[in-house]
């Protein structure tokens, strides 16, 4: 399969809690607490352009907002990548779930399931142990800070930052070096590298 001239890779992190209502039953609420995304386009001269954004809500109380800002960076006409993305989407169909800002957050919602069909880059098919090898050694060899075996947390905002953001350079590297002829596949980890020695 080919690699796509514009990708938008996204790592969420998603809060679960149970809301006790009335007549003792209960539901699940779901927030959206962080994200990372990582865009990246290719021109006709095989130039990548890369562009990052990264939101942390230590405060677990500004799930809409924080979906509003994931929603106006996904393009609808991008091909969208990440890693487990039925469960990213299946958990962002549910944000803010049964709030009274639910209907708000439908349009951010709509810019997202539009993005799926561009046929969307699962990185869980990259191997046969769901991709995760593959994340590992990609994030090991080339120091990016995913840290896939470890959960995402929000007592350490900064940290968290690099984990998601490390979770999409991981993701995206994958996915190229595997759609990729070989030697593209090179030239992108060295665009990529490079892009990152530059940042601020």
């Amino acid at each position: 399969m080919s690699y796509p001239n514009h990708l938008t890779v996204v790592s969420p992190l998603f809060a679960v809690a149970n809301d006790p209502v009335k007549g003792g039953h209960g539901r699940r609420l779901v927030y959206l607490i962080a994200f990372a995304v990582l865009i990246v386009s290719r021109d006709d001269n095989g130039k990548l352009n890369f562009r990052q954004q990264v939101e942390v809500d230590p405060t677990h109380s500004r799930s809409l907002p924080i979906l509003e800002k994931l929603g106006e960076l996904i393009d609808p006409d991008t091909v969208l990548a990440g890693f487990r993305l039925d469960h990213v989407v299946g958990s962002l169909i549910r944000v803010p779930r049964d709030s009274e800002e639910e209907d708000l957050g439908k349009r951010p919602l709509m810019q997202i399931l539009l993005a799926l069909g561009q046929e969307p880059i699962d990185a869980y098919w990259l191997d046969q142990s769901g991709g995760l090898d593959t994340l590992r050694q990609v994030d090991l060899l080339y120091e990016l800070g995913a840290e896939w075996d470890q959960p995402g947390t929000t007592y350490n905002p900064a940290r968290l930052r690099q984990q998601l953001a490390g979770r999409t350079h991981s993701a995206w590297l994958a996915i190229a070096v595997d759609r990729m002829e070989e030697e593209g596949g090179i030239d992108a980890i060295e665009q990529l590298l490079e892009w990152k020695r530059k940042r601020p």
